[in-house]
């Protein structure tokens, strides 16, 4: 498999919203090395190696290293990224560093980078997911104050000040707008909204999907409607011909004029390396009706259901609405 075929994530947050807690849980789960605070650690030790005279700091404007480090104090640099911060390091450097450091990773993939301007690094690397969070500026403020031990105060102006170096540094280094997801190049784009103490839950099984015929794009989901998703248990052997009897199935399907579906996806294991695995099937009805005479279609595509039920070893639907995006 080549770097290309390799998956990875980039995650862009709010500070304070947790992105990085969530980033190394992620990364835990996956068994993918995560890239957050290593990535200031590494150019930091590489650019001490190699340290050269500079000019004076005020012979020009200060870099971004240097107003983290009037951000968050010498001792708050040291303590976040356990390395003293680096000595006269320009902006020039820095990004030629970081882009280096950055395809270099994503070279091996099985990735997380977290912010550094990862997702418009590899804006158009394939196979890659582009995630920002976000979280509401009182949850925000309260996780500062209890993992920085701030006081409100303190933790409203730290908030306030990365936000701002953040933005500058996307603007200046990528033209985009850091807050705005919409502005960013990448086709696979999301955006979590992380609340301050999420409800304590266990996973019980997770897995890595991979498209089949559908999608064919990736723009999300805004049609209101009746969402089922559908998990099949199925030996890998006969994923290809699930795959071929559901498309042709569809042709009829969706053209019935007694109610109103769409198949959005229908998606395989990643990894098919194992004798068994699941699929995972995503319909849209405009409502409960629809889905239940549904179950009664045209000849034509109910022949090709039957078939997929007999190489189907178990299966499970969840039903779902979408949620509008409040404003």
């Amino acid at each position: 498999m080549s770097a290309a075929d390799t998956l990875m994530l980039t995650i862009a947050h709010q500070y304070g919203s947790g992105g990085s807690q969530i980033a190394r849980e992620l990364g835990s789960r996956l068994q993918w090395s995560v890239w957050d605070k290593e990535i200031v650690r590494k150019i930091a030790t590489e650019y001490q190696l190699a340290e050269t005279d500079v000019e004076a700091k005020d012979e020009r404007v200060a870099s971004f290293i240097e107003r983290l480090v009037e951000l968050l104090g010498m001792g708050g640099f040291t303590t976040a990224y356990s390395i003293l911060p680096p000595r006269g390091l320009d902006d020039a450097k820095l990004l030629h560093m970081t882009r280096t450091i950055v395809e270099d990773i994503a070279q091996e993939g099985g990735a997380i980078l977290v912010n550094r301007g990862g997702d418009h690094i590899l804006a158009k690397r394939p196979r890659t997911l582009h995630v920002f969070i976000t979280a509401p500026l009182e949850a925000r403020v309260q996780r500062v104050i209890q993992m920085e031990k701030l006081t409100r105060a303190e933790a409203e102006r730290r908030i306030a000040g990365m936000d701002r170096l953040r933005t500058d540094y996307v603007r200046t280094f990528y033209h985009a707008d850091w807050r705005d997801p919409a502005s960013r190049q990448q086709s696979h784009v999301a955006q979590l909204n992380a609340r301050l103490s999420p409800l304590p839950c266990t996973v019980c099984e997770q897995h890595v999907l991979a498209a089949t015929v559908r999608p064919t794009d990736t723009t999300p989901l805004t049609r209101p409607g009746l969402y089922v998703l559908r998990f099949f248990d199925v030996y890998d052997r006969d994923v290809d011909e699930i795959v071929a009897l559901s498309q042709q199935a569809w042709s009829t399907f969706e053209t019935a004029t007694t109610y109103r579906a769409q198949a959005l996806g229908l998606f395989r294991l990643y990894d098919r390396s194992q004798p068994r695995g699941i699929m995972l099937l995503c319909m849209w009805y405009d409502g409960f009706d629809s889905w239940q005479i549904s179950r009664d279609p045209a000849p034509e595509a109910k022949a090709n259901f039957q078939r997929r039920h007999e190489l189907t070893l178990a299966t499970r639907a969840v039903a779902t609405r979408l949620i509008p995006r409040i404003s």
